[in-house]
């Protein structure tokens, strides 16, 4: 995730949920913890082929990235999901790969 994402949020965050900076600022260090726990819990289940975790854990995974308005990561948290009813395994150690990418950067605030 580029450090754009991280305004966005933020922008987000301000706005829609119409948070002070300071709150903001505090939810979105919390976010970066839940996100980088459940992101754990899911390349977990990918590497365990547990389908049903992989599923679910991509699914709550994209509803916090949209709660954070990051609408393009939560596509690609969808697809992991989606590739997941498919039962596609290399679709979910790429899409999974890709996630932990673009999530590093946002995490290392």
């Amino acid at each position: 995730m580029a450090h754009d994402a991280q305004t966005v949020a933020l922008d987000f965050l301000t706005g829609e949920h119409q948070l002070t900076p300071d709150e903001a600022a505090q939810a979105l260090r919390v976010a970066r913890t839940v996100l980088g726990e459940g992101l754990a819990r899911l390349r977990r289940a990918v590497a365990d082929g547990d389908v049903p975790a992989v599923r679910e854990l991509a699914h709550a995974l994209k509803g916090n990235l949209l709660n954070l308005g990051l609408a393009d990561l939560a596509a690609q948290a969808q697809e992991l999901e989606k590739s997941a009813q498919n039962s596609a395994v290399a679709d979910q150690e790429r899409l999974a790969d890709l996630l932990t990418r673009e999530l590093a950067v946002f995490g290392d605030q």
